[in-house]
């Protein structure tokens, strides 16, 4: 599933948005119509935002099922806190992405001045002591030529918090059109470009570790791994 949320997404912030794509339809869901604009003492209601929480945290949780993000560190908090949801099986693009480019810039030294294992491909150090820029959304997109191409929306989103009402914009109900749009456009691609980048480390890891044998699933396990790590650096640092 290709996973994004939009709000104030930390520790007591606002949850607005929940977009699921299962790469054919996204799906949206309004958690703060749901939440804080409909009435939760009204019975219909409540168990409206129960069953949506349920569903959300029943397919997030489901281990069997890839979830995949970009830059999904506050993401990932934000579902802690609304949802209790913690262990995901996650793929991160953000990180993938800056773990393929360090990657081709290992395979492009000499291989004698090359020194790394590949159980050091797991621990975090390796991006704290190489340098790839955090990639957005947006590059990522063009760069594994994603079929929606790039989210031509995101400047004028941006441009909304120049108001000094811009949060009227974001929780206005019906849900502003750009903002959908926007919003599910974020999620639609992410399957897609997970098993491209997937692909694209195959042959890069075969060059670097030919004495290795490694199957498509074992390169999605490691990227599961990589996802982790990497969330885990961008907190520690």
């Amino acid at each position: 599933l290709g996973v994004d949320l939009e709000g104030h997404l930390s520790m007591g912030g606002l949850l607005e948005l929940v977009q699921i794509s299962n790469g054919k339809t996204v799906f949206v869901f309004d958690i703060y119509k749901m939440k804080h604009i409909n009435d939760l003492e009204v019975p219909e209601n409540k168990e409206l935002y129960d069953f949506a929480s349920e569903v959300i945290k029943t397919l997030f949780t489901d281990t069997t099922r890839k979830i995949v993000f970009h830059h999904g560190v506050n993401d990932r908090t934000a579902l802690y806190f609304h949802f209790g949801i913690e262990e995901m099986r996650t793929f991160d693009t953000s990180g993938v992405y800056i773990f393929n480019q360090i990657m081709k810039q290992k395979l492009a030294q000499k291989r004698e001045t090359f020194q790394l294992a590949p159980s050091d491909l797991v621990e975090r150090q390796i991006f704290q002591k190489e340098y790839v820029r955090s990639p957005g959304l947006n590059l990522v997109l063009k760069h594994y030529n994603a079929t929606h191409g790039e989210n031509d929306l995101k400047e004028i989103i941006y441009s909304r918090f120049g108001d000094p009402n811009w949060w009227k914009y974001f929780t206005s109900r019906p849900i502003q059109p750009d903002y959908f749009k926007y919003a599910a456009r974020d999620a639609e691609d992410l399957i897609e470009v997970s098993y491209k980048m997937q692909d694209e480390l195959l042959p890069l890891l075969a060059k670097l570790f030919p004495e290795v044998s490694l199957e498509p699933k074992d390169i999605e396990e490691l990227l599961i791994i990589i996802s982790n790590t990497f969330n885990l650096s961008l907190i520690h640092i």
